[in-house]
C-alpha cells in the first residue's frame, strides 16, 4: 500500500509544530490544542501501522554466541524544541537517503540521550512520559524501517535515554535495568542529574549513562559536584551490578556543561577567531573537562578522543553562527570507560570511530555530537559449570583500585534460551495450550517471568498486546511435562513446561488474520528484564474455521 502521502502530510504537520512554536502551542485554548494533537496522533499511528510490513515467517533471532558489537552513541540538547523531519536527521544517524532499508553495516545498538526535551506530548501514544514524546515518534520513524527494536528508554524531567538494538539481536540482551538520578536544587528536581540504561551485551555488563550537569559558566564546582552526587546515588537493584563502576564498559555522555577555564582571558570574540582559523587546539589546552579528568578530580579511567569538531554551544537558533553572549564551549561529551582485566578468560576491547558533530542540526542552541565504537570479546574461551558470585564493590576514587580484585570466569548467560514448540495458530475463541522447554542453568522467578503476545511486527518491548504471568510449575496450568532433577540453586538441568493462555480480554487487539509471536520475559531483581525465548509467528484465527493447509513455518534459529 502507497502510504507516502501520508508520510509527508505527517512531515508537513511536524514542521507546523516547529514553525509554531510550544510556548504559542501550549497557550492555545485547551479545545484547540487537543484537537491538533489528537489529528497528530492518529496520523502517526497510521503511518507506523501501515508502514511496517509483518516480519517473515523466516526471520532469523540469532542464538548463537555474538563476540563484536558495535554502538553508535548520540547526545544532543535539544533546547525544548521539537525534533526536524527525519530527512534532516539522517546524516546524523548515519544513514544514507537509502534510510528506510536495513543494511548488514549498521550499529547493533542505538543509543541515544537528549537533554531539554520540551513538555508538549501527544496522548496515548506509546507507553508513559517517553512514549508520548515528538522525539520518541521521530526516533521510531526512522529506525524502525531498518530493524531496530526500542529496548528500553528512561525519562526524568527533560533528561532521556532511547536503546534501539537490531531486532536480530534481542536475545543477547539480559539484565535490562533503567535508572535516574536528580541533582537539581539539592538533588529535588531533576532538570539535571542523569538517567541510565544498564544491560549484558552477550554477557558482557554495559551501562549507558546520559547526564545533564550544572549549567553556571563561572561554576566548575557545582558540575563537580553533581558528577558525585550521581556516582554516590545511582543505584541498580541487580546484586552483581549495583552501581555505574561495577560494569565492565561504561559510556557517559550528555550535555556535561564543561566550558574553557575560569582563568582564561580570552573574550567570545577571541575564540571565535580562533574557531574560524581552525586552530582548536589552542582552545582544547582551556578546555575544563580535560583539566579536571588529568588532575584525577572526575572520570577517573575514563577515556576521550579530543573533539576533533568546533565547539559545540552556544549558537543562535536556526543559525550557523555562535551567540557570542556565552563562550563558545565543548558542553556535549561522549566518554567511556573499560574494566582491565575482569575475567580470566575473556577481555573486552573498545575501539572508539569517528568522534565528530553536525552542524546542519541547528534546531537548537547545541549541536548534536555522536560517536561509534567498536565492543570484542578477546579470547572467549566457553566455560561451562561456572557461577559468578558477587563483585566486590569498587573503589570509586582511584582508577586503578580494581587491578587488586581476584578476577572471576566470564559466563554468557544470553545462551540461556527458552524454546517454544511449534505454534501453528492462535485459537481466537479458546484457550491456547503453550509447551516450551527451558535450558539447563535457566532460572525461572515465578509470579515475574511472563509471556506476552506481540504483533510479529513488533518495534518495542513495551507493545505487548496482552500478558501473563509464569505461575509456579507445581499448579495445574503449567505443569512440569519432563521432570527432571532439580539443583541446590533451584536450577534443573532441563525442565518442559506447558502454560494455557487466555487473553480473552485482549482478543478485541488480537485480529483474525494477522501474525504474531510470544515472547519470554525474564524478569529478576525488581525491574531488570530480558527477552529470554521468541516463538515461530503464527497467525490468529477462530476454532470454527476450515484449515485450508497453510502451512506455518516456524522461525528458524541460527546455527
Amino acid at each position: 500500500m502507497d502510504i507516502s502521502w501520508v508520510r509527508d502530510f505527517l512531515h508537513w504537520m511536524s514542521e507546523a509544530v516547529a514553525q509554531y512554536n510550544y510556548s504559542n502551542l501550549l497557550t492555545t485554548p485547551s479545545y484547540f490544542r487537543q484537537l491538533f494533537f489528537s489529528a497528530y496522533q492518529k496520523i502517526a499511528s497510521a503511518v507506523f501501522l501501515l508502514s511496517t510490513e509483518e516480519a517473515p515467517d523466516n526471520f532469523s533471532y540469532e542464538t548463537t554466541p555474538k563476540r563484536e558489537f558495535t554502538v553508535y552513541i548520540v547526545t544532543w540538547n535539544v533546547a525544548s524544541k521539537p525534533p526536524p523531519p527525519a530527512d534532516r536527521m539522517l546524516n546524523m544517524m548515519k544513514f544514507s537517503e537509502d534510510w528506510n532499508k536495513a543494511n548488514d553495516k549498521d550499529p547493533d545498538l542505538y543509543i541515544i540521550g537528549l537533554q531539554e526535551v520540551g513538555t508538549a506530548t501527544l496522548p496515548k501514544i506509546g507507553t508513559g512520559p517517553v512514549g508520548n514524546s515528538l522525539w520518541h515518534l521521530r526516533l521510531k520513524e526512522i529506525l524502525t524501517p531498518r530493524e531496530y527494536i526500542l529496548v528500553r528508554c528512561k525519562s526524568m524531567q527533560a533528561i532521556r535515554i532511547f536503546c534501539f538494538a537490531k531486532r536480530k539481536h534481542l536475545l543477547h540482551l539480559r539484565k535490562i535495568e533503567a535508572e535516574q538520578t536528580r541533582t537539581g536544587l539539592g538533588g529535588l528536581l531533576g532538570n539535571k542529574g542523569a538517567v541510565s540504561i544498564r544491560l549484558n551485551l552477550s554477557g558482557c555488563a554495559v551501562c549507558f549513562v546520559n547526564s545533564h550537569l550544572a549549567s553556571d559558566e563561572n561554576s566548575p564546582e557545582e558540575r563537580l559536584a553533581d558528577y558525585k552526587q550521581i556516582i554516590e546515588n545511582h543505584r541498580y537493584k541487580l546484586p552483581l551490578y549495583p552501581e555505574i563502576f561495577s560494569h565492565d564498559i561504561i559510556f557517559w555522555f550528555g550535555d556535561l556543561n564543561f566550558r574553557l577555564t575560569r582563568d582564561n582571558k580570552l573574550s567570545p570574540e577571541e575564540i571565535l577567531q580562533l574557531i574560524e582559523a581552525n586552530e582548536r587546539n589552542k582552545l582544547l589546552r582551556l578546555d575544563e573537562l580535560t583539566q579536571f579528568i588529568k588532575d584525577g578530580e572526575i572520570f577517573q579511567g575514563f577515556v576521550e578522543q579530543l573533539p576533533n569538531f568546533p565547539p559545540t554551544y552556544k549558537f543562535d537558533y536556526a543559525s550557523p553562527f555562535y551567540n557570542l553572549k556565552r563562550k563558545p564551549a565543548w558542553t556535549d561529551r561522549i566518554l567511556y570507560r573499560v574494566k582491565s582485566n575482569p575475567y580470566k578468560n575473556v577481555q573486552f576491547q573498545v575501539t572508539q570511530g569517528l568522534y565528530t558533530s553536525f552542524p546542519e542540526c541547528d534546531i537548537s542552541d547545541h549541536r548534536p555530537v555522536t560517536s561509534e565504537f567498536n565492543i570484542k570479546f578477546v579470547d572467549a574461551t566457553k566455560v561451562k559449570n561456572v557461577s559468578l558470585k558477587r563483585r566486590p564493590k569498587m573503589e570509586r576514587t582511584s582508577a586503578t583500585a580494581e587491578a587488586s580484585f581476584p578476577r572471576q570466569i566470564f559466563v554468557d548467560q544470553s545462551q540461556n534460551i527458552v524454546e517454544f514448540d511449534h505454534i501453528p495458530h492462535w485459537l481466537l475463541d479458546d484457550d491456547n495450550v503453550i509447551d516450551y522447554t527451558l535450558p539447563p542453568s535457566f532460572c525461572e522467578h515465578p509470579g515475574n517471568d511472563w509471556i506476552g503476545i506481540f504483533r510479529s511486527d513488533f518495534d518495542d518491548l513495551s507493545k505487548y498486546i496482552a500478558y501473563q504471568y509464569v505461575p509456579p510449575p507445581n499448579i495445574a496450568n503449567h505443569a512440569i511435562t519432563e521432570a527432571m532433577p532439580t539443583t541446590s540453586d533451584g536450577c534443573n538441568t532441563r525442565r518442559r513446561r506447558r502454560i494455557t493462555l487466555n487473553f480473552s480480554e485482549n482478543s478485541v487487539n488480537i485480529v483474525a488474520n494477522r501474525r504474531y509471536v510470544l515472547l519470554y520475559i525474564e524478569r529478576e531483581e525488581g525491574s531488570a528484564m530480558g527477552v529470554a525465548g521468541i516463538s515461530n509467528s503464527f497467525a490468529a484465527r477462530y476454532g470454527t474455521e476450515v484449515d485450508v493447509g497453510q502451512s506455518e513455518v516456524e522461525i528458524k534459529k541460527e546455527d
